[in-house]
């Protein structure tokens, strides 16, 4: 599997698991809300969880704890993602949308081991505030990438077809019999295929003796 490839897997996993974690989120947000236990604010979700997580009821910390294991398994793809751009530096040079991937993870992956620090984690967010967002339209630049390559792989291997066609093809005959009629001669493929003109009984021998 190649870079391209590896990266367009780690890229859909992590999105699942990320709309997963916004779904679980949403839910836990309203349950709050409509509790009217809380007074929200304008708190972020990150702030809001971690305030209030002390006095959330069992329906809401079950989804509390779902979204903190979600954010461990992101975690872990978004570091097999950092890993394999940071191994293959060069290819980042195929596009901005590599490097501004590169830059994202650096920082969602700083904020997440801050953040372990905390008396409750739950998610990790980069937005306009961090500069490095997620940069949107990679998911297409990859897919468009591997598809490029593996025609470009499809037409590779039909030249070497061609070629080892050509190569294996038996020389062609042009003259199978002496211009001067006698049958009785060895005609070889070297022979008829080397001259193009016709070639006397004894020529013929001669070089066949060779």
């Amino acid at each position: 599997m190649n870079f391209y490839e590896k990266l367009r897997d780690y890229l859909e996993i992590t999105q699942r698991l990320i709309q997963n974690q916004l779904r679980i989120r949403d839910q836990l947000y309203y349950l709050l809300k409509d509790s009217n236990r809380f007074d929200l604010g304008e708190l972020e979700f990150e702030e809001m969880f971690e305030k209030f997580h002390n006095d959330m009821n069992n329906e809401e910390l079950k989804r509390f704890r779902f979204i903190c294991e979600l954010t461990e398994d992101i975690a872990k793809y978004n570091s097999e993602t950092f890993k394999l751009l940071e191994e293959n530096k060069t290819i980042l040079n195929d596009s901005k949308y590599l490097w501004d991937l590169y830059g994202h993870l650096q920082i969602w992956l700083a904020k997440y081991r801050c953040q372990k620090d905390n008396l409750h984690p739950s998610m990790v967010y980069t937005g306009v505030e961090d500069i490095q967002g997620f940069p949107q339209g990679i998911e297409k630049f990859v897919s468009d990438r591997i598809d490029g390559l593996k025609n470009r792989k499809s037409q590779d291997r039909a030249a070497i077809v061609r070629v080892a066609a050509v190569e294996k093809a038996p020389p062609r005959l042009v003259y199978t019999v002496p211009s001067d009629g006698d049958v009785n001669v060895p005609i070889t493929s070297h022979v008829s295929a080397t001259f193009s003109d016709p070639m006397s009984s004894l020529t013929i021998k001669r070089i066949h003796s060779l």
